[in-house]
This record gives C-alpha cells, structure tokens and sequence, in this order.
C-alpha cells in the first residue's frame, strides 16, 4: 500500500515533530530508505533529529537517532499494508461493524458508515452515546439521522451541491445537530448512491491524509456495500424510492423515515420525472452534480440515478406543479436533455407505476417527437391504455378528472361519471344527453356545471375528451370483467409493496 507524507505523519502524532507538508502532498511513497530512492521516504541524521523527506516534504521527528528513526518509520508502512489486509478480509465477509471497529485504529476519531437512506450500517464501538455530540447520541438510539439533521443538510447549498460528489471532502457545520467537523465521502457504485461513511473530528485534528486514507477506504468497501445490497436476504440499502420503483420488498417504517426526512405527507401530489439524455458520454461527476443542482432548485424534491437516467420526485404541495416544470424545464434545456413527466400519484407505494408512465413517455417521444424537450405522459396515455394489457397499471394511467369522480360516485353512490360520459359521447349535445338520460334539461345543465366545477382539465380539448371517453370505457370494463365494484381507494390502498 502507498503512502503519503501526511499519512505518515499521522502516525507519528504523538511524537514531537516539525512539519513541512504540501497540503496536496500525493500518495506514491512506497517504502523509508536510509539513502535516496525515488518515490521513498528518505531517512537520515540531522543533528540530534531524524529527517524523513518523501520527495521534497518532509518530517523532522525531533531527540531520536536514525536507527529508531528508520525503524518507526518503516513500521508504518507495515501497519498501513496490514490495516489494508484486514480491512479487505473484513468486507469480503460483509462485516461492516468489524470493519468500522478496526479503523479505529488508523483514524483515531469516531466512524460511522450508513446506507443511502440514512440508516446505520456500523457504528464505532468505542464511543458511547453521549461522548460526541446530539446527532451521534440519534445514531447510535435510533439507528438513523435525525429529522432536524437532515433537513439542515437539505436546506444547505453544501448539501445539494457539494455533499453528494465523489471523493472524502472535509465539512464543518454549523448546527446544534451536527457541530462536530468531519470528513465524508459518498459510495457510488455504477453512478448508483449506496450509503455515506464519516469520520467524525474529536480526538485527533482531521487533516488531508484522513482524506486521502478515506478515499482509499471508499475504494475498498464499496464493490460490498453494493453486493450486500443486491442480496435478497437483506434489506435494501440503496435510495428507497429506488427500491419501490424495481418492486423490491420495502418496510414501511423505513419508507416514512424518508418521508419525514423531506416533510412529506401520505396526502400530498406527487409526480415522477425523469430527466435523460446520453448520460453515458456524460462523465460520472456531471451525475451527480446535475442531481444536486436539482434538489437545490427544486426545494424538497428527490433525485437520483437509475439506468443512467436521473429521476426526480417532486411534491406539488411544496412546489406547484407548474413553477417545478418550469424549473425542471430549464435545467433540461441548459443541459441538452429530455425532461418526461408522469402523472400525479398520492401513494408512494405505487412509485413504480408512474416511473414506467414517465419512461413510456419519454420512449414514445423519440419516435412520435424526438426534438421535443418536454414530454408528458398525459399526451401519450391513450397509446400506454391502447397498448398495455388488463391489470392495475391501466387504472393509474385513466385520466385524473375521471379517477376523482369514480372516487366520488362511489362515496356518495352519484352518477357524475354516466353524466360525464353520455354528455361527451354526444358531442356536447344537452338536448340529446338530456333525452339520453331521461333528464329534463335544466337539471342536466345544473349536473353538467357542477361537473365542469370538479375537473381540472379543459373539455373544450378535443384529446382530453377523448382521453376521458376512453379511461370511463377502462373503467367501466375492468369492473365487469372482475364482476365486482370497482373501489379505486381499496385498490391504492392494498396495491403496496410492504415486509
């Protein structure tokens, strides 16, 4: 394992030492030498002191003689190739709070590694709840952040601009949370986020060598982070919202974590975006940084990597819907991608619907509209209905308005959607709806106004009145082929993925 001078140095911190270090000083030393090797410490007598120079930095440990010298300083290097076996051995066998334990050792201050939704995977044992500060004290009661810790996070340019890049960085913030300095990095493995690690400053002064041992750290564990989080037996450890949209098994506890984590509430509007465009010739820090311009922008949204697309979660009730798009919109533009658009959703559970209805979208467009930047699901649900088969994905691409007034017909036993559908399948026609329907023609006009009053989309639109006339045909067929009441709140409801 190569070194460099300020990790050497690290290890000689409790010696009376003088130092004289680059703060970018490389990692290339390979061995101490009593006379000059290239890319060697460099070990010789100056007076009562021993110089250790590793090509033009050096260290100055004072009152020893060269022999000692010589010895201490090759010792490290044996301690670091050791510390590395280890390490390797330790993560291989996914024994993450092993691992944490031993690096103790090398960093001397408190460590703790969680997954991308905040949970603790390891936590150093050598520190008990209260010998750091608040937010150590959560993570080792509850075994996740705190909610005021992470919306601080949030609600700071550091976190959506910086926090999430690739590589050790060293923050200091300032917050009754979290005022302790520390380094942290980011675990991505294939552009996919899969937990943090950080090293907390209390018992030693983090320097760049903490970083640099760090990002050597990161190299090693983050191939096992990734392959714990592909075994079945575990829980997911990568981003929830992920795990939801590949149908993978969720607990709902660690979901409302999430979920208070942002101020999100079980009733808000939701919509799913995805945001694409030759990603893969984009290098991989442009990633991550188009994900946290995002989050920065678009306050209390959510945005992450899937298939090198970026996906975004963002609420209405926080951002109405069209400044978000307006937002999203500029982002694409400037950046030269597409930006696709699914309908609302309310239940997060069903993430993974309204992820295929922007991705159908988004894969239309390159063969109806390929120039287009802004793509809506709305304007191909038609095809998506025409194309699926039966099952619940076709109830969730009905349009909206018609959703809400089944909803309403089944609450108050009402017939708005018969009067919607006769009143559209008649071109508009009051005289023959109201002969239709057997309805005296001021009453129908009074039905037809309080309707109106409930939908959110325009009727004068030639394809939003087809793409009603369509979902009520949906709907009206999936309740006579099941030969049962259609209850779309039952169905949301029981249609989760839960352990």
């Amino acid at each position: 394992m190569k070194l460099s001078m300020w990790m050497i140095a690290n290890r000689l911190n409790q010696m009376d030492l003088e130092l004289n270090i680059k703060k970018d000083a490389p990692i290339i030393l390979k061995s101490a030498r009593r006379a000059y090797a290239t890319n060697c410490v460099h070990i010789f007598q100056s007076g009562n002191d021993v110089i250790c120079n590793g090509e033009g930095d050096y260290i100055r440990i004072k009152d020893i003689n060269i022999s000692q010298g010589f010895e201490i300083v090759q010792s490290i290097f044996d301690f670091y190739n050791d510390w590395s076996d280890n390490i390797l051995t330790l993560a291989s066998k996914l024994d993450f709070q092993s691992l944490i334990d031993f690096c103790w050792c090398a960093f001397n201050n408190p460590i703790v590694l969680m997954d991308a939704n905040c949970k603790v995977l390891a936590i150093s044992n050598q520190y008990d709840e209260n010998d750091v500060d608040s937010e150590w004290s959560h993570l080792k009661k509850c075994g996740y952040s705190s909610i005021n810790a992470i919306r601080y996070l949030r609600g700071t340019y550091t976190y959506t601009s910086t926090f999430y890049e690739q590589g050790a960085q060293y923050f200091n913030f300032i917050n009754k949370e979290l005022e302790t300095p520390c380094i942290s990095s980011s675990l991505y493995n294939n552009d996919m986020f899969c937990g943090r690690i950080n090293i907390l400053q209390k018992d030693r002064q983090l320097n760049n060598g903490d970083i640099q041992l760090l990002d050597y750290l990161v190299s090693i564990i983050t191939p096992y982070i990734s392959t714990l989080a592909l075994n079945n037996d575990s829980p997911p450890i990568c981003n929830i919202f992920l795990s939801i949209i590949n149908n993978e098994e969720i607990d709902l506890k660690d979901l409302q974590t999430q979920l208070d984590y942002i101020d999100w509430k079980d009733n808000d509007n939701f919509r799913v975006c995805i945001l694409s465009h030759n990603l893969d010739k984009i290098p991989k820090s442009l990633i991550s940084m188009y994900c946290g311009v995002i989050e920065s922008n678009l306050s209390y949204s959510h945005a992450f990597v899937k298939n090198k697309k970026i996906v975004i979660i963002f609420n209405e009730r926080k951002t109405p819907y069209s400044n978000a798009i307006e937002i999203l919109k500029n982002i694409a533009i400037e950046a030269y991608m597409k930006l696709s658009i699914s309908l609302p959703l309310k239940d997060l559970k069903n993430l993974a619907i309204f992820y295929n209805q922007a991705l159908y979208a988004f894969n239309s467009s390159q063969s109806y509209n390929p120039s287009s930047c802004l793509i809506n699901f709305y304007d191909y649900a038609m095809d998506y209905i025409i194309e699926s088969s039966f099952s619940i994905n076709i109830l969730y691409a009905c349009h909206p308005d018609v959703l809400n007034l089944w909803q309403i017909d089944e609450r108050s036993s009402g017939n708005k959607i018969d009067t919607l559908y006769s009143y559209l399948t008649n071109e508009r026609s009051i005289t023959n709806t109201a002969q239709e329907m057997y309805l005296h023609r001021n009453t129908l006009i009074y039905r037809i106004k309080k309707i109106i009053d409930l939908l959110e989309y325009d009727i004068n639109d030639v394809y939003t009145r087809d793409y009603i006339i369509l979902s009520i045909k949906v709907l009206k067929l999936y309740q006579n082929k099941y030969k049962d009441k259609l209850n779309l709140e039952k169905t949301q409801n029981s249609y989760s993925v839960v352990k």
